[in-house]
């Protein structure tokens, strides 16, 4: 009896070595990288004087941009990562002097090609997104008006076709993907 269970056993163990050691699985480490985010507001104010909407996590620059550089506060636009988790990527803003304008991208390419024109500075990373959508995450769209040189971003579709529809934007796709905020 004993050299059956002993028989067994070893029987057993090599099925289990012989085994297909399973392929990672990206998307559930992304998954599972959800839970407990560090979420922050994502600020939203618009200038008029300027013609530029601003968006920044950081509540005394905002509260600097109100006081001292004539913009009007929208509220909280979304929840964003503060630090970068599996699966997220940086979002850039720049901003041109030139053209009066904050310029959001999580393209490397694009944010250097704005660089390169001249017209657009570097700021440095205002958040982290992702670049598809994962637990629960909702589209930060992209729109531009060239005519008035303002890119503008919105989590609201309904707020995205009205610009389009009376505003001047074009719609240039999704920025990345972020948090409704409660």
């Amino acid at each position: 009896m004993k050299l059956t269970i002993t028989a067994l056993a070893a029987l057993f163990m090599l099925q289990v070595w012989c085994l297909p050691t399973p392929e990672p699985r990206p998307e559930l480490e992304t998954r599972q990288s959800c839970d407990n985010l560090n979420l922050v507001p994502l600020l939203r104010a618009y200038s008029s004087k300027q013609t530029d909407h601003f968006y920044t996590t950081d509540v005394q620059e905002m509260q600097h941009a109100i006081a001292k550089d004539s913009y009007r506060s929208e509220g909280n636009e979304a929840l964003v990562l503060f630090d970068p988790v599996p699966g997220s990527v940086a979002l850039y803003r720049l901003w041109s002097k030139t053209f009066t304008d904050h310029f959001y991208t999580t393209s490397e390419s694009e944010r250097d090609a704005a660089i390169a024109t001249g017209k657009y500075d570097f700021e440095g990373i205002t958040a982290w997104v992702f670049p598809t959508q994962v637990c629960g995450s909702v589209p930060l769209y992209r729109l531009v008006n060239a005519p008035i040189e303002d890119h503008f971003y919105t989590t609201n579709d309904a707020e995205r076709k009205n610009v389009i529809a009376n505003n001047g934007y074009v719609d240039e796709g999704v920025a990345g993907y972020v948090y409704l905020t409660p």
